[in-house]
This record gives C-alpha cells, sequence and structure tokens, in this order.
C-alpha cells in the first residue's frame, strides 16, 4: 500500500501502526526483562563463586592453625602464596582468645572485622590490589568482599575473615552488562525493523484485493477474488465478492425496473400532450393551460423521480463515462434537439474515463449542455481540465447571463427566472444531486463568452469511496 493508502480517515486508526507499535514495545519490554535477568544471574553466579572460594580459603587456614606453647600460630610457608604477597588482594584475619593472625598481604592495615558482621559477606575498605608498598604510607584503598566463618577448634571459638578485591570482577562485569546491552539493543533493533518489514509484506498480500476492488468500481467488471490471499482475509473477501454479486444483480433489476416505469409513464404522457392540440381543447385556452402546466409538471417530477432513484442506487458503479466516445454521442443527440446552437468541445486529456459512472455522466453533462442551449444565442462549449486531485467540467454559453445575486436561485428546484423559456426548472437540481453523489462541487460564474459559465468538479478518489448525497 502507498502512504497515501494507509493514511487513517478521520476517526479512525492505523492497524499497521499499532501493530508496529504493540510489537516494538513487547520486543522492548523482552529486551529489558532479558538484560535484568542475564544481568542477575551472571552477578549471583559470580558472587556464589566467589564466596565458595573464600569458604574453601577459610576451611584451610583452619587446617593450618596450630596451638603451640600457648600461643595460636599459621604456618607461614604452607599458606597460599596469593597471601604473603603485600597488597595482593586476598586477604585473612584469624581472631581466636585474644590473638589477631592477619596474612601478610595486608601490610598491617586493620581490616574491619566486627564480632557480628551486619551481612555475610559483607564489603569493607582494603587495601588496593597492585598498590606499591612505601614507609608509613596512606594506602589506595578498594572494597573488599569479606566472608566471615565461625569455628571451634578444641574448645577454643576461632573467628575467620577472608576477603577479596572484587574490583576487577565488577568491571569485567560491567563491561559483560555494557556487551550484553549492546548487543541486545542491536538485536531489539535488527528484530523490530524485520517484523516492521514482515507486517508490511504481510499488509502488502491485501494490495491485490484493494486493485480488484478499484478495478470493479471502475466498472471493468465483476468483482474477482484475487488468489494467494491470506488464510485470515480469504472469508472476508468471500463476503464482498458475495455481496458485491448481489448489489450489482439488484442494482442491475433497479434500473431496469425504472425504465419500464419511464417507458410506460412517458406513453401517457406523449398522448396527453397530443391531446393538448385538439381543437375543442383549443377554444378553452385557460384550461388548456393549465392542463398542459400540469403536464409539464407531471414531466418533470418522473424525470427527477427516475434520476434521483438511479443516483441514489448507483452504490457500485458497473460502467465508466469515457471520452471521447460519449461525450460526443451525448453531443449529437443535443445538435438534434437544439439544431441552431454550435456545440464545441474544448478538452484535455481525454482519453481516460471520468470518475462517475456512466448513466451519470449522461444525466449530468446532458443537463448542463441542454440548459446551456436553451439560453444561448449561438453557441456552447464544454470544456474538461484535469488536475492532480480531480477534473473540472465546464460549460459556457454567450446567452443574456444571470446576474450574481441570482446564481444561488438557479439550484433551487423548480426555480425559473424565465417562464417564457421551456424548462421545468430542475435541470441545475438534478446535476447538483449527481455532484453531491461524487463528493464533488458546483461552481457558477459569467462566462468569458457573456453568458453563464457552470463548473462541475469531480474528485478522483470518490471513484473509489463515492459520498453519499
Amino acid at each position: 500500500m502507498t502512504d497515501s493508502q494507509q493514511k487513517p480517515s478521520s476517526g479512525g486508526f492505523s492497524l499497521q501502526r499499532r501493530l508496529r507499535w504493540g510489537i516494538s514495545a513487547m520486543l522492548l519490554v523482552v529486551f529489558i526483562a532479558l538484560w535484568l535477568a542475564a544481568s542477575f544471574t551472571i552477578h549471583a553466579l559470580v558472587e556464589h563463586y566467589l564466596v565458595t572460594r573464600l569458604q574453601h580459603d577459610a576451611d584451610m587456614l583452619v587446617t593450618q592453625l596450630q596451638h603451640e606453647n600457648g600461643h595460636w600460630q599459621l604456618d607461614n610457608q604452607s599458606l597460599n602464596p596469593i597471601y604473603r604477597q603485600p597488597n595482593s588482594g586476598h586477604y585473612f584475619v584469624v581472631e581466636v582468645d585474644d590473638q589477631r593472625l592477619a596474612s601478610p598481604s595486608l601490610g598491617g592495615y586493620p581490616l574491619w572485622t566486627p564480632r557480628h558482621p551486619p551481612e555475610n559477606p559483607y564489603e569493607t575498605p582494603a587495601p588496593a590490589m597492585g598498590e606499591t608498598a612505601t614507609e608509613n604510607p596512606t594506602p589506595a584503598l578498594e572494597p573488599v568482599l569479606v566472608h566471615f566463618q565461625q569455628e571451634t577448634i578444641d574448645g577454643h571459638p576461632v573467628r575467620l575473615y577472608v576477603a577479596e578485591d572484587h574490583t576487577p570482577i565488577q568491571n569485567y562485569l560491567l563491561w559483560f552488562d555494557a556487551i550484553f546491552a549492546a548487543v541486545a539493543l542491536l538485536v531489539l533493533v535488527l528484530t523490530a525493523g524485520l517484523t516492521q518489514r514482515l507486517v508490511r509484506r504481510g499488509f502488502a498480500s491485501l494490495n491485490p484485493l484493494e486493485k480488484q476492488l478499484q478495478s470493479f468500481s471502475r466498472g471493468d467488471g465483476t468483482f474477482k477474488q484475487p488468489a494467494g490471499l491470506p488464510i485470515e482475509i480469504t472469508p472476508l473477501a468471500n463476503a464482498l465478492q458475495h455481496s458485491l454479486g448481489l448489489l450489482q444483480e439488484q442494482l442491475k433489476r433497479y434500473r431496469h425496473a425504472n425504465a419500464d416505469l419511464a417507458h410506460a409513464m412517458k406513453t401517457p404522457l406523449h398522448v396527453i400532450f397530443q391531446q393538448l392540440n385538439d381543437p375543442e381543447l383549443q377554444q378553452h385556452p385557460a384550461l388548456q393551460k393549465r392542463i398542459k402546466q400540469q403536464a409539464e409538471r407531471l414531466r418533470a417530477l418522473l424525470e427527477r423521480e427516475l434520476a434521483q432513484a438511479r443516483v441514489a442506487g448507483n452504490t457500485w458503479q458497473a460502467d465508466a463515462f469515457e471520452f471521447p466516445v460519449h461525450v460526443h454521442e451525448l453531443r449529437d443527440a443535443l445538435q438534434q434537439l437544439h439544431p441552431h446552437i454550435r456545440i464545441h468541445l474544448q478538452t484535455e486529456g481525454t482519453g481516460q474515463a471520468l470518475p462517475i459512472e456512466k448513466e451519470d455522466g449522461f444525466e449530468l453533462l446532458g443537463t448542463l449542455l441542454d440548459n446551456a442551449c436553451k439560453w444561448a444565442k449561438n453557441t456552447v462549449r464544454l470544456s474538461l481540465q484535469r488536475e492532480s486531485k480531480g477534473i473540472w467540467l465546464c460549460v459556457d454559453d454567450d446567452g443574456p447571463g444571470v446576474a450574481p445575486e441570482e446564481y444561488n436561485q438557479l439550484i433551487q428546484r423548480g426555480h425559473r427566472l424565465d417562464e417564457n423559456t421551456p424548462g421545468t426548472g430542475l435541470g441545475l437540481a438534478i446535476a447538483t444531486d449527481i455532484i453531491n453523489r461524487y463528493s464533488g462541487k458546483l461552481r457558477i460564474n459569467q462566462s468569458p463568452m457573456g453568458g453563464l459559465r457552470v463548473c462541475a468538479w469531480l474528485p478522483l478518489d470518490a471513484w473509489h469511496a463515492p459520498g453519499s448525497t
């Protein structure tokens, strides 16, 4: 579908936009949930690994703790070398009785060892890993993770505090979080783009159905369900095909009934007009005039109602008004009715059909041209001009014209500016009804030829969805 076709009508909504934003929002929620779950899981696993390793080191210290000559001591040679290296980031403190045994790696730094830690493990400052030892320095500190463990050896309570500088691991975790977020965000963008493309392709599969409906509305034949539609749309297409087929048949029967009615009514009217010339009736001119007026009114009402019924029943067009074939047929017919008037055609780009059904086109142009011929002195001109959004049909005459203040009265039903001129006063009213049916507009101006200019504008999109009267 094109962008113009995807724009929602007033008061509607875009299903494609809803799907796009809905899927994007869902993907964003999934991305955030996955990122939080992965981050929490990795952080928890790393902390569990660290605590487990600290527990193992604490168990090792318990085995190396010895009580000799009234003192507790650790065999430094048996210690893990990491605890003998200054500022290695791995530290321990053992408190038993009144003694405090600290790892050489602390370099004399008083590690905080509460008797009852607020939580286990807990964090506290300690010398930063890799800090160079100097005489009486003020060491740089980093948070270390401390595991507290309490044991009993030969009836002596022993408190062990094993610590590790986890700053490098935290930095690696931050890098992991950033890289995971970047990769997940990239996957999110790619997935959202792919999803939107799939949505567009899904809606593009409806284009054959739209083209078939447009072709049907232009009068290119009956509606045929296109092949390759999604199975979810097939029931809708079947219903459309069935409904439009019934509607077309109903419209055809309605037109035939109108034609039969017109034929049945015109014959008695023709007899009445013949009887008006009867010599006996001519002896009563007042009665003859009244009968003639009522007969003319009856004929006008008949034509008016038949035209209105045909226009109202034209929900879907069966055939289009084609230039130049139909307009020449119309001009030839009007030339026979008005042999003294020259009807000129001044059109542009007449190779295509007008956005109007054939019968409505004949009715509209026939009414405008016939009305102009009745008032013209010698010449009537029909001009057609195409625009990007519609078509202008203008009829000019070289008659006496009408004062601007009387323009609005011309489209009133039954209104006649001159009772001596043949007519019923319904011509422009019928034309207005047809134009309104197609969401067009009627404009009346002074003609450059000296008479009246009546222009009808028909929008191109009205052919797809004509407005209602």
